[in-house]
Parts: C-alpha cells; structure tokens; sequence
C-alpha cells in the first residue's frame, strides 16, 4: 500500500510541475552511523554523488518528493534550506556589489565573461560564444558542429581546437565535455575558459602554439541542453537544480535519464551504482546508450579516437578517476601520478568514488572511456554548490587551466623531470657530475628532439650546455649517463649551497622544470635508503593501511615508500613509519636529512616528519605536510641536535573522517654530515648561520636574519608541542614576545625559510 501511495504522489507531483514550474528543492542533513544507512538512501534513488560531507552525516538537495520517501523509509532529517530558490535569489543580491569592479587573472580568458544566468552562459549563450570563437580565430577553430540531437530537438554542439581544424590530422586527440548533468554549469564555464585561453595564447605562448598544433581538441560544452534549457525556462536567473535529461516518459509518469549512468561500461551494475526506478535522479534508463546524448558521445568517441578525456561535473573539489562501479582503481600509478601533477594549483583530491566517499556510481563516462582504451577522469570543480555566486566564477575557471592544459599534453607527449644523481662532492674550485633521468609521462606519442637544461643563477657556478637526449618514447625514462653534465664552483664559493634548476624540452619548447638545492661541503653519509629494497630497514604501526614500499609511484627507481599503495588511504587513522636506525650526532658538525616527496593530503589531514632524542619517548615536530605538492626536495638541518646518542626520526600520519587523499611519498631518504670548513668565508646571510640571542633566554627571544627571508617560525617545547608564542619580523630582527610565562627548560625554534629549507636550533629558558 505505501509503495502505491508513492507511485500516486510521484505522478501528482510530476504532472502538476512538469510544465509549469521546478519542485522545489530543500537543502538536508542526514546522520550517517554506518555504511548501511549510506546504502539505504542509495539503493533507494537519492542522488548523493555530491552530497557534502559534515560532521556525523551528509548534506545533499532533496526535492518534496524525495523528502516523502524519506518519511517512508524512516530515515530523520534535518532541514537547513527549505527552498534553495529563494535562498540563491538572495545570495545573488547579496553578492552583487563584489561584481564592481571584478578583476581577473591571467587565466581568465579576455573573451570569458559572465553569461545572463547566474553569471552563467545559457545555451543559447554558448551557441553564440562558439559562433564568436569561429569568427575571432578562423584558423584555429572549426565551426561548431551538430553530433547529436535531443529528444525536445536541440543540437548537441561540439568543436575542434588545432592548427588545421578542419582536416583530420594524424595528431593526438584530447576530448572534454561538460554539462552531463543540467544544474552543473560550472562544468561548462571552465571548458569555455579554456577554449579561450587557448586561442587568445596561440600567438603568443610557445607552449600554448606547440600545443595546438600537435593535438586535435574536441569540446562539447553542453551534452544535455533540454536539462540546461530546462533549468533556465525554471530558474532565468541560475539557481536551477533539475539534473537529468528531459526524456519525457521513462515510466511513472516521471521524466528525464541520468545521462551519466548511461554509458554501457558495466551499465546496471547494481542498483546501489545507479538507480532503476525513474523518478530517481540518478535512474539509468532503460538500457546502456538509451539516450540520444550518451549515444552521440559514444559515437564521437569512436570517430575521434582520443587518448585521454575529461568529462567535467561539479561542485565538490575533487577529480574522479575509474572505476566508479569498483572499489580499485586500474592502473592507479598512472592516474596518481598525473594527478599530484596536474591538482598541485588547486589542491584538489582525487581518488575513486568509493575510496574518497564510500560509495560507487556505475554507466558512467570515465568508466566508459577507460575501458575504451581512453584515460579518462570525471573533474568535480569546486565552489558554494551547484550554483556558486557570480563573483567567484572567475577564480573557479581560474584554477582549472592548469588541469586541462596538462591534459591536452598527455594526450601526446610531455616531459618531465624524473630523477637525479649527483657524482662527486660540491666544493669550491672542484667540479662534479650531474646526471638528470627525464620520463615521458603522456601516452600519445614519441617526445622528440628531447633535451635538458640545468642552470644556476649563481655566478660562482658554471655548467655544461645542454645534453641532448634523442627521443623518448611514451611512457618511457632516459638519462644522460653517459655524458653528464659537469658542474664547476669557483675556488671562491663560500655558500653552504645553491639552487640549480632543471628544464625539460622537446622540439625546443619548455615542458616542465624544477629547482633542486645542492649542499656544499664534504659529506659523510649516515644513511641512505631509496626503497628499492623494501622496507625493512622502517617500522610501521598504527591503525588503518600500514606504510611501506610502494609502487604507485617513485622518484628514482621503480619504488618509493608510501602511506596507502594502489589507491587512497583511509579515515580515523593514526600510523607511523620509523626509521630503524639510531643516529650518534655526538661528533658530527652540520647533520642534515634530505629527502624527495610528493603528496596529495585532504587539507583536515596532516603527515608529521618528526625526531627523538630520548629513546622515542618524546618526539619534536620538523615539518608537517597537507594539500599538493609535486614531487620536491625537502631538507632539515639537525645541527640543533649536535651532541645527542640517540637520535631518531619517524613519520605519522593522522587521516580524520572526511575525504581521504592518495596521500604522502618519499624517496631517496638520506642523511648525511656536511664538513664546511672547505668553504673560506663564514656567509651571514645563509640561513644556517643566523644569530639567535640571548640563549639561554628569559623573557625574550631575537632572531637575527633578514626577515623577508624567513617563510615561518615555530617554537616547540620539547615534547613537541607548539608553544603560544608572538612573532613580530621587522627588517633584520624577528622578536618572539609572551615568552616569559613558559616554564624554564629545553625549547626548539624551527626556522624555514623561502626556499624551503628548515633548520632547527635548541634553546634553553631559564
């Protein structure tokens, strides 16, 4: 009986809004105990794919009917926006004075600007932008081009970005898509930035030249106009929130077909990863391309033949890759490694839907385009809901250039740097060897004509020109061992280092580059451990997935160590990787560790590099680590450590219960003692010979070094607790104030400064 009330309410509902207005849609807190009660709302058709994750539960929209259905199953909820019509009308009024004067950056397209629709292009706007586009850059634009039409008769547009748009080129192909899903429009502004960029940069950028015209970019800005046209006939000024297609009668008297769930890759898995009931926002269809829109995109796909794809959603700041219907990923190293590339602007996670939400979605574009041969992803752009306020657009579509680019050249080819040895010490009037593995990551083509360039801005420093490094094929390293690069100090040179940066180049355009820190001194290696053994030589404990050596990615070799191998980590999770070595720094002069690492942390979690001079009873914080980082040097002078027998260093990372990120990487983990008196003049602006006085100290503190040269200061007691302490920096003295009320005994200050390195010096309060 209550199964039938429903089918009678949903017909009321759907007959009595179809033509006339938009239900309205409320805004809801549910309390999640278990993943049980997840499946419930889940195999019952709510669509809670960008449902916001909160403190004990989920927030997500639901509609009148579906607020019925919760009543039905029970399932207590608590309300915080009845109508999100009403509430985006007001946001928008409120958000209108920070439109004056509305500044963008570079990366905001001159020809983007904000559309009559909450800041957003109607369809009819994208047409007419398309049309703009043709007619600014006839030679780099095809015309916009119909690939499908829709059950209401509205063209499904797509066109092509290159050198000779209009000829079928034996190039690459890179496919983006958006707007599969009606109430996402920012998925559609960033693919229409990007456009622009491209087209307003050819002239000017080598990249952006070299790009265009190696590549075949398609774009179809808007897969399901009759959902968009369909939000604005409801909502003119943006706030729509219909999500599917407008398919007029799948059943039930309900209307419209989740396009993305659609796709015929493991279509119908469950009815967890899709629906089967119609009136659900994320009901399948009746079979695998049912829908004119999936089917021109399928269609597309076979006639272009694209090596990678992104198929753009939002609103939740994440990017998506397969299996959505699975809890693994497939071929996770690769998809990991391009991601800490390409989301280091952004700092967005990524992951697979179950392992970052704890749930699964199946018909779905990326799942369709990987088992197609293509690397796809699904890219959730951030922002205040599916509707954010007009003045952030800018900064959203901003941000995601970055991923876009980068995946336009991995389509092909694209070089970066992979690893590095150095040969010989760095010492005045000496020279040694340098030897730089390049890898080229895309999976589309050869990198030709490759080379390499280091460089120093220090005139001290000499170095070989170029070496040249013939071609790499996709996917595939080269180093230039056999002819390294010579790298020469004056007898002169009286730094305790220097930066070098690498660059890498094919066809003689700049790919990627990076800047490395080389110490000056003679060295005597403590310890030295790349992974490529295993990782017997660490301890790991804790809860959750355990460190160890992994092979999702490495800096040099073909392993590295890591928090969670083959996929993202977990939530409510405390471990620790230690080191199973006791350092003796009882004569050694400037001890340093240095390792290489990259990471990709949810901005909630955090991983602490630490050290212990007690047996491991206490432990004093060096670092710690969140968001994105590219693969990066890192390096901890331990000289405050000078004197202690047991010296010992670990890693911890603490996931809490939001999204879990791929999380932390490191390589090539060294430690190492530096003998610097080759070097003839003491430097004072070197960051290890800074002045801190008086110590012992009593009520205050001074560091005396250039202040625009120091990045952060920390004070630790010697548990490694934070204290509260005041720093004000002014020219060439930072003062630490509000140290009078700390009890008297061992403190640390640990000092970073802009170029990234940190050292740490011990103090006494008496």
């Amino acid at each position: 009986m209550k199964k039938l009330f429903f089918v009678c309410v949903i017909f009321f509902f759907t007959h009595q809004k179809s033509f006339t207005q938009q239900p309205v849609y409320s805004k809801i807190n549910v309390s999640i105990e278990d993943n049980e009660q997840l499946n419930i709302l889940i195999e019952n058709g709510f669509d809670i794919d960008h449902a916001e994750q909160i403190n004990n539960g989920i927030s997500f929209f639901v509609s009148e009917l579906e607020q019925i259905r919760l009543q039905e199953l029970n399932i207590s909820y608590e309300i915080t926006i009845p109508d999100y019509a009403t509430y985006y009308a007001q946001r928008v009024a409120e958000d209108a004075p920070n439109l004056v004067d509305l500044t963008r950056s570079e990366r905001v397209a001159n020809g983007f600007d904000l559309g009559s629709m909450g800041g957003f292009y109607t369809y009819t706007e994208v047409e007419a932008k398309l049309d703009e586009m043709k007619a600014d850059y006839p030679n780099l634009i095809t015309d916009k081009i119909s690939i499908g039409t829709t059950a209401e008769g509205r063209t499904i547009w797509m066109a092509k970005i290159s050198d000779n748009p209009d000829i079928d080129e034996p190039e690459p192909s890179a496919y983006f898509d958006a707007l599969h899903h009606a109430r996402e429009p920012l998925s559609m502004a960033v693919a229409m930035n990007y456009m622009f960029w491209l087209l307003e940069n050819y002239e000017t950028d080598p990249q952006v030249q070299y790009l265009v015209n190696n590549r075949e970019l398609y774009f179809v800005p808007v897969v399901n106009p009759d959902g968009y046209e369909y939000n604005r006939q409801t909502d003119p000024n943006g706030g729509g929130l219909w999500r599917k297609n407008r398919n007029p009668d799948v059943g039930g008297g309900c209307v419209g077909v989740d396009l993305n769930r659609n796709y015929g890759y493991e279509f119908g898995h469950n009815n967890s990863c899709s629906s089967d009931q119609p009136c659900s926002g994320i009901y399948r269809g009746s079979g695998p391309f049912s829908e004119p829109e999936s089917a021109a995109v399928r269609d597309l796909m076979a006639q272009i033949e694209p090596k990678t794809a992104f198929s753009m959603h939002s609103t939740a700041g994440t990017y998506l890759m397969p299996y959505g219907y699975d809890t693994t990923p497939p071929d996770f190293e690769i998809y990991s490694e391009w991601a800490s590339a390409f989301l280091n602007e952004n700092d967005y996670t990524y992951g697979v839907t179950f392992q970052m939400l704890g749930y699964t979605s199946c018909g779905t574009t990326r799942d369709y385009f990987h088992s197609e041969e293509i690397y796809g992803w699904t890219p959730e752009i951030d922002g205040s809901g599916f509707w954010p306020n007009p003045s952030t657009i800018f900064d959203l579509v901003a941000e995601n250039i970055r991923p876009l680019f980068y995946q336009s050249w991995i389509a092909g080819a694209y070089l970066d740097v992979q690893s590095h040895k150095q040969i010989g010490l760095a010492t005045p009037g000496e020279s040694f060897q340098f030897v730089v593995e390049v890898k080229n990551v895309g999976v589309g083509a050869t990198a030709e004509n490759v080379s390499v360039i280091v460089s120093s801005n220090n005139p001290e420093i000499t170095i070989s020109t170029a070496s040249g490094y013939g071609n790499i094929n996709a996917r595939n390293r080269v180093d230039n061992s056999a002819s390294p690069f010579t790298i020469s100090l004056a007898p002169t040179f009286s730094q305790n280092s220097f930066t070098v940066n690498i660059a890498t180049y094919q066809d003689g355009v700049l790919n990627e580059s990076s800047d490395l820190k080389i110490f000056v001194g003679n060295k005597d290696v403590l310890f030295f451990d790349d992974s490529e053994s295993g990782d017997f030589r660490w301890l790991a404990s804790g809860n959750g997935i355990m460190w160890s050596s992994v092979t999702d990615d490495s800096y040099s070799g073909t392993s590295c160590f890591g928090d969670s191998n083959g996929g993202n980590g977990v939530n409510d999770t405390v471990n620790f990787f230690e080191l199973d070595e006791i350092f003796d720094l009882t004569s050694t002069t400037f001890p340093t560790v240095h390792f290489m690492s990259k990471y990709a942390i949810e901005s909630g979690d955090r991983v602490y590099f630490e050290i212990s001079t007690d047996g491991g009873t206490n432990w004093i914080m060096l670092d710690e680590y969140h968001n994105n980082e590219l693969w990066k040097q890192f390096s901890y002078d331990l000289s405050a450590f000078n004197g202690a027998n047991d010296v010992r260093l670990r890693f911890q990372l603490n996931n809490n219960q939001n999204i879990p990120g791929d999380g932390f990487y490191f390589d090539d983990f060294e430690v190492a003692d530096y003998d610097r008196a080759v070097l003839s003049v003491s430097e004072t602006t070197e960051l290890s010979e800074l002045i801190i006085h008086p110590n012992p100290f009593k009520e205050q503190l001074f560091v005396s070094f250039p202040s625009e040269k120091i990045a952060k200061l920390d004070f630790y007691d010697l548990s490694g607790r934070t204290m509260p302490v005041q720093i004000d920096s002014t020219g060439e003295t930072s003062e630490l104030k509000g140290l009078g009320d700390i009890e008297g005994g061992i403190y640390f200050l640990k000092i970073t400064d802009i170029d990234g390195t940190v050292i740490m010096k011990k103090l006494l309060k008496i």
